[in-house]
């Protein structure tokens, strides 16, 4: 599924474009930006993914993966995604924001998230679930007020982390 254009308050969540290239690879080799996950923070590794990404753009794969290039006023403050993941139960979708350090601490992992959740509701979907890990505070809090709560504690070959999940129906 392509991703269509957002917008929120103060951000724009575009698809990404070829030009973009420079863009994701620093956003993404900036410390601290992949400091809780286990994603390498390596840019050959970041051009990599970049690349995988324009694929799913064009070849869009059989579950959703929606990516967008967060920007407000015109710059890169960040990347989010919403998709399918063997986390997710069926009509679920996980939402995934990493933000520029320079945009940490001013409520734009808020608004991306609120901005995810109300996009996978128009979507169809009955919930969003996101992954954090359990020593990464900030991105806990942002879940909790974008409506997340904390469902379980679990454990996979990337490491320990929280599922929190965000219903929209009684299931």
């Amino acid at each position: 599924m392509l991703s269509p254009e957002l917008t929120s308050a103060r951000l724009r969540l575009r698809p990404y474009r070829a030009e973009d290239e420079a863009d994701f690879v620093a956003l993404f080799s900036q410390p601290g930006v992949l400091e809780h996950s286990s994603t390498s923070a390596d840019p050959e590794h970041s051009r990599q993914l970049f690349i995988k990404a324009q694929t799913f753009l064009t070849q869009p794969p059989d579950k959703p993966f929606q990516l967008w290039k967060l920007t407000r006023q015109g710059k890169m403050v960040g990347h989010a995604e919403l998709k399918w993941t063997d986390s997710c139960e069926e009509h679920e979708l996980e939402v995934v924001y990493f933000l520029h350090p320079d945009s940490w601490g001013q409520g734009l992992g808020t608004e991306v998230c609120q901005a995810l959740v109300a996009h996978a509701q128009k979507q169809g979907a009955r919930a969003v679930i996101a992954t954090v890990n359990p020593q990464h505070q900030a991105s806990m809090n942002v879940l909790e007020k974008s409506g997340f709560y904390e469902t379980e504690l679990r454990q996979d070959a990337e490491g320990v982390y929280w599922l929190f999940r965000a219903r929209f129906v009684s299931l």
